[in-house]
């Protein structure tokens, strides 16, 4: 008999506790549309499968948004570290959780709306806004770093004669390298021939691993 009755048992909890999280989800996101009719250049995202409530800045690059979520009567609110934008490959994460977090806070759940915005506009928005700016440009210098990494990369393989590959495979008369820098400076350069490594040097200028890569070629360092 205890055999049968236990599944049973943790079926109606288990779908007891299902209604109440749909319930304070969309609470949640009640709240939250409510909330965004007091915060001008925020919306709310309509998005049936995402279970937080999320405002977006449409008007600001990347699109900066703030995530809320209801837990035991509190709404914690909380910028997003997500980047958006068709200039780069992919969604890109802004710092890390921890001491680069964005600002955010928690507020009783049962305030007003227009309360709750208030509070949002002086404790999250600008402090955060401001987070995302400086977050950005460290991206968007990143981005840059690596564009320029890859036209060195690009600029090195033309005097050897061979195209970018990501992985050096070490073929039969291959010279292979690896680069790291940026701004037209190699910071970081290892060469070798037929996959074995040869040569690591550091801070070198783009037209002295040119040199190098040559004498590789030449096979007078080989």
């Amino acid at each position: 008999m205890v055999l049968t009755t236990m599944p049973l048992f943790w079926v109606q909890l288990t779908g007891h506790t299902m209604n109440y999280a749909s319930d304070q989800i969309n609470q949640t996101k009640k709240t939250t549309a409510a909330i965004a009719t007091h915060l001008e250049d925020w919306e709310l995202l309509d998005d049936a499968e995402d279970t937080r409530g999320v405002l977006l800045n449409r008007s600001i690059e990347g699109t900066p948004s703030l995530i809320l979520r209801t837990q035991n009567q509190r709404l914690h609110i909380g910028g997003s570290c997500q980047f958006k934008s068709d200039a780069v490959e992919r969604t890109q994460r802004l710092g890390r959780w921890g001491r680069e977090a964005p600002p955010n806070m928690t507020v009783s759940a049962t305030r007003s709306p227009a309360a709750i915005a208030k509070d949002i506009q002086r404790r999250v928005i600008k402090p955060y806004l401001e987070w995302y700016e400086v977050k950005t440009a460290e991206l968007w210098q990143e981005v840059a770093n690596v564009r320029e990494r890859e036209a060195i990369t690009r600029r090195l393989c033309d005097v050897i004669g061979q195209t970018p590959v990501k992985e050096w495979q070490g073929d039969i008369e291959s010279v292979g390298f690896k680069v790291s820098g940026k701004q037209s400076k190699v910071d970081w350069f290892e060469v070798g021939y037929r996959n074995q490594i040869d040569m690591r040097l550091h801070s070198l200028t783009e037209a002295q691993a040119q040199r190098i890569l040559e004498l590789f070629a030449a096979k007078e360092l080989i």
